[in-house]
């Protein structure tokens, strides 16, 4: 409401707001509608849809809710960019499923489709192959690279989302910055066995491997030596509990786009382990993943900036709303022109 609030008092010509999909049915309330049909009241055409990232160009499958809002003074009716890639194997996402029920809004409106040949999702492979190498292997030694250390990048851009990244501020670049990560010297070792789109029940179950051959080879069992056994578990098992860290490790895919970056990467990136290297992606990774542009400085500590990724709506997801609501702003200026 302070949104709106703030939106009606500067008069604005065109409103745009975003959220999670779980907005949708927020206490019962279906909160796009609502504030579509205020709008509507306050003399706007309002729309609202839920847009996937990964349609965008975005090498992330990230859903999320937004309300476009035009003046009705201005003649044209709110919509939504189409989309620019596909996915390729054609995998239906949870709110993909719910549409023949969210039709039923009267200001829900689905996005156009093209008539263009569409290029698949973007894979976390062709979003970070390029960048720096960090951390090899499990027994490599940790470095904390402070985000304003720029290193060269690993290769020449190798598609075009990679040449977008480095290129997008103008300038190409040779190095890049923003290449902190965690240090988590316990489960280096977990993340090197663990396979892509494994996550937290598969990582104790390495922890466990681990434990017992370190049992073994000291001759060490709870009952015999209780003291021991506590501290080479310590050692080697992380203490979650696997019921509510099921979901929250996950190693990425090399050839599908990355799950949803969250804002909790501010104090944990094991949500998003590195595909061929054994840690946590690092903030440059994590920025990648979200679409900003190889030239965006972090001038702040590795969790601000963890935080402000995983909060940000996709820069390229930004700029395909941006510019179709130019678009169809700009189409009116046209007609008023030509009225002229």
């Amino acid at each position: 409401m302070d949104f709106l609030r703030v939106a009606l008092e500067v008069d604005a010509r065109a409103i745009v707001m975003e959220n999670v999909p779980e907005a949708v049915n927020y206490g019962e309330q279906n909160i796009p509608e609502e504030v579509c049909e205020r709008l509507d009241k306050e003399g706007y055409h309002a729309r609202w849809s839920i847009l996937n990232s990964a349609d965008y160009g975005v090498p992330q499958t990230r859903e999320r809710l937004f309300v476009i809002a035009i003046k009705k003074s201005e003649g044209v009716i709110p919509r939504f960019p189409a989309q620019t890639h596909y996915s390729a194997d054609c995998r239906a996402n949870s709110y993909k499923l719910r549409l023949a029920k969210l039709r039923e809004y009267p200001h829900y409106i689905v996005p156009e489709e093209s008539s263009k040949q569409l290029p698949p999702w973007i894979s976390v492979q062709e979003a970070l192959s390029d960048l720096p190498r960090l951390f090899p292997t499990a027994d490599s030694r940790y470095r904390l690279y402070e985000l304003n250390i720029l290193l060269k990048y690993a290769s020449p851009p190798s598609n075009d989302y990679q040449q977008k990244m480095r290129h997008w501020g103008g300038e190409p670049l040779e190095y890049v910055s923003g290449h902190g990560y965690r240090k988590t010297l316990r489960d280096y070792r977990i993340f090197e066995k663990m396979n892509p789109e494994d996550n937290y029940i598969q990582a104790i179950e390495i922890a466990e491997a681990f434990l017992e051959q370190a049992c073994a080879a000291e001759n060490v069992t709870e009952d015999t030596n209780p003291e021991r056994y506590i501290e080479l578990k310590k050692k080697y098992v992380p203490p979650y509990d696997t019921d509510k860290f099921k979901d929250k490790w996950k190693r990425l895919s090399l050839d599908k786009p990355s799950h949803t970056l969250v804002a909790h990467l501010s104090v944990d990136t094991y949500s998003h382990i590195h595909p061929w290297e054994p840690r946590g992606i690092s903030v440059r990774e994590a920025a990648r993943l979200q679409s900003f542009p190889d030239d965006f400085i972090f001038q702040c500590t590795m969790g601000d900036a963890f935080k402000q990724i995983g909060n940000a709506v996709p820069p390229l997801l930004s700029n395909a709303i941006a510019n179709e609501l130019k678009n169809l702003l700009a189409k009116k200026d046209q007609l008023a022109e030509v009225n002229v």
